[in-house]
């Protein structure tokens, strides 16, 4: 293991000139936060080795995101490289895909770089502070696994899929937030929905990762009710572009009206779980937020449809303090007939803020209360009990 002067040294002596300028640079911010344990692993030359690699690769990037997966300098060590633009949740997407494919990841090092390109995709500066310069996220990944050109060539299309949709994911994010804000303004006339506003404001204040939305309009097919995708809404994953999941949609005129009444004749808000998996932040179910727009006849118009991932703060704070949550604690006391101050009031506050979160969002006020008094009998008598709840939401009523 060399020290950032060892290093130079040594890069000064293989190039000269803006060459040996970028490697130097390259090489110090790549190995910046490498940890104590790699760098024990290798060598000087195999520093070096490593980085004029990965600016070789870093150098030219002709599309949105670039990839290289080859073998390492042992049979038992891949190497996964990218190249993209500088936004959220790079890092933590890769090592969720790594993790999700057994990967022991032995090194991750993830410097960003500030260059400007040529329309060929080459680097015409290069962290030189020009106004033309953008942040670029690079990532030197080795993964302690074996690997065929087979299998390299699956891993690089399956980062490069994911790493797309990181991208419209972050790009989009200010429209989708916009877009919560802008239902907010839409539905201010209606006193009955504060709760929901509240709601998409706690959201858009750090609720919520939202990664996708969509629009759908409700029609009427041979006298049967239908929704219907509006062209060009989507936003984020849930945008139509070359190489999505979601484009085109699932067709929508597959589903049973018992499927279609729970969005026409249920909640105007509607908070249930995609059968799809997230490939953006964390890898887990996207949590879906439908919403349903009136016409002035009182019919539905169409839906509005968020999909991401509830944060660490949505599941941190205490569901009494939780717009939607509250309102629904606010009638199971109520209904219970508990005063504020008694024992009941405090034991029912007390579990309701026990229960999961996504299970608060789902429940009916019905079907809380009934787990509630469930969870009252079995400290009485110290016996163990299941309730076993039919969630219709949890069938994917609307495709993504």
């Amino acid at each position: 293991m060399a020290d950032g002067a060892d290093l130079n040294q040594l890069i000064e002596s293989r190039a000269s000139g803006e060459e040996a300028r970028r490697l130097v640079i390259f090489a110090q911010r790549l190995f910046a936060r490498a940890t104590p344990d790699f760098l024990q692993l290798i060598s000087s030359e195999q520093q070096i080795a490593i980085a004029h690699a990965g600016l070789q690769f870093f150098s030219h990037r002709a599309e949105e995101v670039a990839v290289r997966v080859v073998a390492g300098t042992t049979d038992d060590v891949t190497i996964v490289e990218t190249d993209t633009l500088d936004c959220a949740f790079i890092v933590d997407s890769l090592l969720e895909y790594f993790h999700a494919i057994g990967a022991p990841v032995r090194a991750m090092l993830h410097p960003i770089f500030h260059v400007a390109r040529d329309r060929s995709g080459n680097i015409e500066s290069f962290e030189n502070a020009a106004l033309r310069e953008r942040a670029e996220s690079f990532v030197h990944a080795e993964l302690e696994i074996k690997t065929t050109p087979e299998r390299a060539d699956a891993i690089a299309a399956e980062v490069r899929h994911i790493l797309i949709e990181v991208r419209r994911a972050a790009d989009d994010f200010e429209r989708m937030t916009e877009r919560a804000l802008q239902i907010c303004d839409e539905t201010a006339a209606a006193r009955e929905l504060v709760e929901m506003r509240e709601f998409l404001r706690w959201l858009v204040r750090g609720g919520f990762v939202f990664l996708g939305y969509r629009q759908y309009r409700a029609e009427s097919r041979n006298s049967a009710r239908a929704l219907a995708v509006e062209p060009g809404s989507g936003l984020g994953v849930l945008a139509e572009y070359p190489g999505s999941l979601f484009a085109p949609p699932s067709p929508l005129d597959q589903f049973s009206d018992g499927e279609l009444s729970l969005f026409f004749d249920g909640p105007v808000l509607s908070i249930t779980k995609s059968s799809i998996e997230s490939q953006v932040h964390r890898r887990r179910a996207m949590d879906s937020i439908m919403i349903r727009r009136v016409a002035p006849n009182g019919k539905a118009a169409g839906f509005d449809r968020f999909v991401g991932l509830f944060t660490s703060k949505a599941f941190a704070e205490e569901a009494e303090h939780i717009p939607i949550l509250r309102a629904k604690l606010h009638e199971v006391l109520s209904a219970e007939g508990a005063t504020a101050g008694s024992h009941d009031f405090k034991e029912i506050v007390g579990a309701f803020n026990t229960f999961p979160k996504e299970e608060l969002f789902r429940a009916s006020v019905e079907e809380l209360r009934k787990q509630l008094q469930l969870l009252s009998e079995t400290k009485a008598d110290a016996a163990v009990r299941l309730n076993i709840v039919s969630d219709s939401s949890r069938q994917q009523i609307i495709a993504l």
